[in-house]
Formats: structure tokens, C-alpha cells, sequence
């Protein structure tokens, strides 16, 4: 089975070479693909990514700026998808993060013991803020649409069952918000384990908009997410 880790990177030089050294020991013995986008770094980015060894391998694709992180993950996995086929397993991949060792092993293993369409996994945080993020995927789908259930690093999809709802997931305002919900709210396979598989740098530069709004901000946000909703399963009813 193949691995696809979608990277995006911006002027990432100082924490990548530890994230990518991370992804390093957890690709050994597996099939591993890096699809990379680099929104115009202006430092040693690029050349961080073309010295990981032979055994992995990195195709960069190049587009237009969407002037979106989100868009950036969602357009580099079409492409991607377009490339590669369903068949594989997909991560988004954050610049400054760590994977654990046993990260693909244990996606893999369940994937292929149990099936699924989204598996999430625990996330600890380090840096300027520590703690454990778990997903709860069995809490009230009001909250879903207000709240964010988990980074997209502790993500891993397979599209083969789900091809017709990603194409779906620009019309959200963050790709791994609107993945879960989009997934969830159509009944699809997700799988939760209690893995820690992944490490999130807190750190000043870190983009937390979306946990950072107030009353009004989250009502907005919920009211946006689930009229977003609303449109994609009438156009995927309509198709």
C-alpha cells in the first residue's frame, strides 16, 4: 500500500528538517510519496525537501497562489488525486510538526484490519502549549460545525469511497474541518484511535484563527459551516 503525504510548505527552513526526518523513520519499509507545494518561500525551503534520501519519493507540483493554506492543501491533494488514483492512503503534513515512528504502520494496520474512510488519531502538543488533543467523533454534530474536532496532521483518508464529497471541500473555510463534517454528516466510515501519532509545534507563528474566535465569531462560523453544508449535499444530490 502506498502512503501520500501532502506538504505545504512557506519559508519552513528552521523546523522542517526535523518534521521531514520524522517522516524519514516512519517511511522505512513503506511505499511512501511526498506530493509537495511550496507557496514562494524565500528561504532554503525547497532545498530542504530535495535532500531527503532516494528511498523517498517527492514530485512538487506548482499552481497558481490560492492565498489559502486550506486551498493550497485542497488543490495540491486534487492534483494529487488526479496523479496517483484513490487507491493509496492520504496525510496532510504541516511543516513544523513531528510524526511518530509507528505513524503509517498503525494507519495501515487498521485500515486494512478494519477499513475506513477518515481515521484521527491523538495529537500531543509541545512548545508555548502542551497538552493532548482526542478527537471525540461521537459528540453532538452541533458542536461539529462550531468546533474543530482535530488538526488535519492527525488525519489519514483514503478517497476511493469518498472521491465525490473532496471535491466538494473548497466551499469550507478550513480543508480538515470541512473534511470531518462533510464525512461525517454523510455517513462515512470514521475510525478513531488513541495512538499518539503526531506532535503540533505551539509556537507565536502558529495560525489559530479559528480557535481563537469569540461568541459572535463562533456563531457566524457555525451558521457558515452548516449552510456550506447544506449547498454541497444538494449539488452532490443534483450530480
Amino acid at each position: 500500500m502506498r502512503h501520500i503525504i501532502l506538504l505545504v510548505t512557506y519559508n519552513g527552513e528552521r523546523n522542517l528538517p526535523e518534521q521531514l526526518k520524522s517522516i524519514e523513520v516512519a517511511a522505512r519499509g513503506k511505499d511512501v510519496l511526498i506530493a509537495h507545494f511550496d507557496d514562494c518561500s524565500s528561504d532554503r525551503t525547497i532545498a530542504v525537501v530535495d535532500a531527503l534520501p532516494e528511498n523517498i519519493k517527492t514530485e512538487r507540483f506548482i499552481f497558481k497562489k490560492t492565498g489559502s493554506v486550506s486551498l493550497n492543501f485542497i488543490k495540491l491533494m486534487r492534483l494529487a488525486l488526479e496523479r496517483y488514483g484513490d487507491e493509496d492512503l492520504f496525510y496532510f503534513c504541516d511543516q513544523d510538526d513531528i510524526w511518530a515512528p509507528n505513524k503509517l504502520t498503525v494507519c495501515e494496520s487498521i485500515y486494512k484490519s478494519e477499513g475506513y474512510d477518515l481515521l484521527l488519531s491523538n495529537t500531543e502538543m509541545f512548545g508555548i502549549r502542551k497538552g493532548i488533543i482526542k478527537p471525540n467523533i461521537m459528540r453532538p454534530f452541533w458542536k461539529d460545525l462550531a468546533f474543530n474536532v482535530c488538526p488535519g496532521m492527525s488525519m489519514c483518508f483514503a478517497p476511493k469511497r469518498i472521491g465525490h464529497l473532496l471535491q466538494q471541500l473548497d466551499r469550507f473555510r478550513w480543508h480538515d474541518h470541512g473534511l470531518f463534517i462533510l464525512l461525517k454528516s454523510n455517513a462515512a466510515s470514521i475510525k478513531y484511535t488513541p495512538n499518539t501519532l503526531q506532535y503540533y509545534r505551539r509556537h507565536a507563528n502558529a495560525f489559530t484563527e479559528v480557535n481563537a474566535l469569540g461568541l459572535v465569531g463562533r456563531f457566524i462560523y457555525f451558521v457558515n459551516n452548516a449552510l456550506t453544508l447544506l449547498t454541497c449535499k444538494i449539488i452532490v444530490a443534483v450530480s
